[in-house]
């Protein structure tokens, strides 16, 4: 029997999310038969209309989610959710958490973009008999029912090797990170490829499965801010309690990285 990955891995459709094109996705949604980033994955799984989501490579999948996800994919359903979906609509793998909920609700529950023959796979999640019912554990159920699962603490070390924005060669580069639907903005360091903000970030947690979501940009007071790239930070993979010093490879860019140092702590 195939795995989850290797069912991804097969089709290039399922290399990118479902909802947003992010590259590699590594969540699914067994009810819709697709693959979807961690980021759409919290919406999915969160949302009014909830889906019932499993991680590739950390949860245990039955041969009949196997089949389900097998026998959809990505491109059959895009091709029935997303039949008509205007190329000004799509959903950009930077978008924020609300236009996300926005985005996912319109694509499966009112069937906005829809084929005619589309079948309506979703209802409310207090309805017994509704095939979206969210498959949790009991920990998994206390945590929806916490405002917050617990805080992160983000120390925004340093940036290196960024991309030259200005006419003299450098960059006046600042970070915007985000967390679900909070946005905390870094202070600005000037004339620098190789910036360092020692700044410290703290963030409410509501779903472990929630990505810290980072964006560099090049301050312009003339015109729009130049983009410097992007780069996101699964928050499944750190323990409750420790330290984690991580360096990110900024994406949507020639080069550039992120140096941080993460601590979770639970609620």
């Amino acid at each position: 029997m195939s795995t989850p990955c290797e069912i991804r891995d097969l089709d290039p459709s399922n290399q990118r999310c479902a909802d947003c094109g992010a590259k590699s996705p590594k969540w699914a949604s067994i009810n819709l038969g697709i693959f979807i980033c961690i980021n759409c994955a919290g919406v999915h799984r969160r949302g009014s209309y909830m889906t019932s989501i499993r991680s590739l490579t950390l949860d245990s999948w039955t041969p009949e989610q196997i089949d389900k996800v097998k026998s959809m994919g990505n491109a059959r359903a895009n091709a029935m959710w997303a039949h008509n979906l205007p190329e000004s609509e799509r959903l950009s793998k930077g978008a924020t958490y609300e236009d996300r909920q926005r985005f996912i609700e319109r694509k499966y529950v009112e069937h906005a973009w829809a084929s005619p023959d589309c079948p309506s796979v979703l209802a409310h999640p207090a309805d017994p008999r509704s095939p979206a019912q969210p498959e949790c554990t009991t920990n998994e159920a206390v945590l929806r029912q916490q405002v917050n699962a617990g805080i992160l603490t983000v120390l925004l070390v340093a940036g290196e090797d960024l991309m030259k924005a200005d006419i003299g060669g450098l960059s006046d580069p600042f970070v915007i990170l985000s967390l679900g639907s909070s946005e905390l903005r870094s202070s600005v360091i000037k004339e620098t490829l190789n910036p360092t903000w020692n700044q410290v970030f703290n963030f409410n947690v509501r779903d472990r499965i929630q990505a810290l979501c980072l964006r560099v940009y090049d301050e312009d007071f003339i015109k729009s801010d130049d983009f410097l790239g992007d780069a996101s930070v699964s928050l499944a993979d750190l323990e409750d309690g420790q330290t984690r010093d991580v360096t990110v490879a900024l994406e949507n860019t020639r080069s550039g990285r992120l140096v941080l140092r993460l601590t979770l702590t639970l609620l």
